[in-house]
């Protein structure tokens, strides 16, 4: 069983999922998985009080590369 089963599980603010976040662990926010661009972050703390689960993050971050 792995680490984030013991810890409660979180909402997405933006698509309300819910997904495992330990920040106080040695696993870490699950944002830290992710190389966030400035203006992605930007656009994070301008519209969300918390953090995005794993595929909201994926999807801001895609949508943030020119193709």
């Amino acid at each position: 069983m792995d680490n984030l089963s013991t810890h409660p599980l979180h909402s997405c603010p933006r698509c309300h999922r819910s997904f495992a976040c330990t920040p106080s662990s040695a696993a870490g926010c699950v944002c830290f998985q992710f190389k966030i661009p400035p203006q992605v972050a930007e656009y994070i703390k301008a519209n969300f009080d918390s953090c995005l689960c794993p595929a909201c993050l994926t999807e801001l971050i895609e949508a943030s590369i020119p193709n």
